[in-house]
């Protein structure tokens, strides 16, 4: 049997897991030493409601190479094949992790896959990798796939508010404040592994536009695979009018999809991301 295996980066809930028959590993995230899991829908908005109300930011942890130990161990002496799809190891040590317990464990039929991304680009390789496994595809089939399809993953992404980026030591406490009266939102995506920004527009309206025009530039994307979007926090409203947007402009219509704290620690809430697969060259 082909074991799927993911990490909560991937914002993906419980029952969700269960329907897609995914093993779910936690990622901890600690609002001052009070642990917090984000396990249903319910959890992803009220992440947001103490992100607010908290003096400091709180903090993430890794999977340890214990959690992933026991995996595999159960994996062994059940003769299944594993499938370890992690958070980027540029935003995490947890793919490390998983790699550390397979050469302790010494079994060799586990498939360990950087995604080089997180939420719903870690999500969209999840589910294709799901729908591969139920067309009958191996193990090792599945990796190769996988592996290259991660290389054709897009996200694009804006940010609403600086502050929380500030208060992640990622941008100063005046470029922050300049960029706030502004009403600067940041565009962002993932370059080999890592979030990185490449524009500032100016206000909701310009940074829907820009995501627009960067969708058109990468030309035709993989059908096979559905177009995903994202959200944080309770509002939905921008998400659902991008996604209006992009429906009427490129014939496509995803799924909507709440942010996780693993990431909103550093977004904060009413950002918004949409996600797909590039075609193939």
């Amino acid at each position: 049997m082909i074991k799927i295996y993911t990490d909560s980066a991937a914002d993906i809930t419980r029952k969700q897991a269960a329907e897609m028959s995914v093993g779910l590993i936690p990622l901890k995230i600690s609002f001052q030493g009070t642990t917090y899991y984000q396990e249903d829908d319910e959890g992803f908005i009220g992440f947001y409601e103490l992100l607010k109300d908290s003096k400091y930011l709180p903090t993430t942890s890794q999977a340890s190479p214990a959690e992933y130990m026991q995996i595999f161990e159960d994996a062994k002496k059940n003769g299944d094949s594993v499938i370890i799809i992690t958070i980027s190891s540029k935003l995490s040590g947890t793919v490390l992790a998983a790699h550390v317990a397979k050469e302790n464990c010494g079994y060799a039929d586990i498939f360990i896959i950087d995604s080089l991304g997180a939420v719903i680009s870690q999500r969209i390789l999840v589910e294709y990798a799901v729908t591969l496994r139920d067309r009958g595809l191996s193990a090792s089939e599945i990796y190769d796939k996988v592996m290259e399809a991660r290389l054709r993953v897009r996200l694009w992404a804006f940010v609403d508010t600086l502050e929380y980026l500030h208060k992640g030591g990622r941008l100063s406490k005046s470029a922050a404040f300049v960029g706030g009266v502004l009403n600067i939102k940041p565009i962002i995506h993932f370059s080999d592994g890592a979030l990185a920004m490449t524009e500032k527009a100016r206000g909701v309206k310009s940074a829907l536009r820009i995501i627009m025009e960067h969708i058109e530039e990468d030309g035709e994307r993989d059908e096979e695979v559905p177009v995903y979007f994202a959200y944080s926090g309770a509002d939905t409203s921008v998400c659902e009018n991008f996604r209006k947007m992009v429906k009427e402009k490129f014939n496509c219509y995803g799924q909507m999809y709440p942010i996780g704290g693993v990431v909103g620690i550093h977004v904060g809430p009413n950002a918004m991301a949409i996600v797909y697969l590039q075609k193939k060259k």
